[in-house]
């Protein structure tokens, strides 16, 4: 099955336009979070509550994400032989996301984060990746990548395996979405290989040596097309062929910041390239602006309708 004879999208009986067919390479990781009035501090223990668990990691966030605004999407990782493997093949199958290129590790375990969340929307979050560092060049296939108008990357899986992914989807003529996060030594080895580059402001700072984010855009889409610095409540930075322009954030009260990230670029790589740049951008920070609203990281990705409400109550 390849990507594009994936399942069709979700009629939300919302006006919207065809969305592009995403394919995602990235990481899986289980997540494990509780809420505290503050975040510990280096060897504090901190007594909190409100526990969560379920399925997360930036690689499906995306793919949820882009799922729920209504793109059809194909997800290539890795999991252990165990139930956090499991649930997440039950969670892809559960949103209509192609699960056949998930491969299970017979020795590494699924990944896991654990994540520790404050009353004022903060988080810490440790991940241990186990299997998602076992994906190598083989595990994406042609099969995976032929079809799709995007591809999608993050740094939770080895660079080897998106580079194999990147050259693929190029080849068959597909656009490179990739974000730099969590930051990683081999990042900037990809900006040639990349059509639109997400990060924030640290994650930009750290490629182009520039501590302004509108500066760090500048520089960075010097060798990127698209860059795309995200301000958190502040909006963002993007430099498209241009000069950078800033776009404004939505006002929202931040329960949870966690998968705020991955919201935004999984969206993106929905509407990009099938709306103007600027549209597609407006379109990402308005699920993102739903998402921090919400606890949780898949739980929080938004459906299309309520995007569409955000961009109706705050049109850009």
């Amino acid at each position: 099955m390849t990507l594009g004879s994936a399942l069709r999208p979700p009629d939300t009986g919302e006006s919207r336009p065809a969305l592009n067919r995403v394919c995602v390479v990235g990481s899986l990781n289980y997540d494990l979070s509780a809420r505290a009035e503050r975040l510990p501090t280096p060897g504090e223990t901190v007594l909190g509550g409100d526990f969560r668990r379920g399925p997360g990691g930036k690689g499906i966030n995306q793919a949820v994400a882009a799922r729920r605004a209504g793109a059809r999407v194909a997800f290539v990782g890795r999991v252990g032989d165990d139930d956090f493997g499991r649930a997440f093949r039950t969670a892809l199958r559960g949103e209509g996301i192609d699960d056949l290129h998930l491969s299970i590790d017979p020795a590494e375990p699924t990944g896991v984060g654990l994540i520790a969340l404050s009353e004022r929307g903060e988080n810490q979050i440790l991940v241990a990746p186990g299997a998602n560092m076992a994906l190598g060049p083989g595990h994406v296939t042609e099969d995976a990548l032929r079809g799709a108008d995007v591809l999608v990357l993050q740094c939770e899986v080895p660079a080897e395996a998106n580079r194999a992914a990147a050259e693929r989807a190029r080849a068959f003529g597909g656009r490179v979405i990739f974000t730099a996060a969590p930051a990683c030594p081999w990042a900037r080895e990809f900006l040639t290989l990349s059509d639109v580059l997400v990060v924030n402001e640290v994650e930009a700072a750290a490629l182009s040596g520039r501590r302004d984010p509108a500066r760090a855009a500048e520089v960075l889409g010097g060798l990127v097309p698209a860059v795309v610095v995200t301000l958190g409540e502040h909006g963002l930075v993007a430099c498209i062929g241009g000069a950078p322009e800033h776009q404004q954030a939505f006002g929202v009260r931040a329960v949870d910041t966690v998968g705020a990230g991955d919201a935004f670029t999984g969206i993106l790589a929905a509407f990009w390239g099938r709306v103007p740049d600027s549209r597609a951008l407006r379109i990402a920070q308005a699920g993102a602006s739903v998402c921090v609203e919400r606890a949780g990281a898949i739980a929080s990705m938004p459906a299309w309708a309520a995007i569409s409400d955000r961009m109706a109550e705050a049109p850009a």
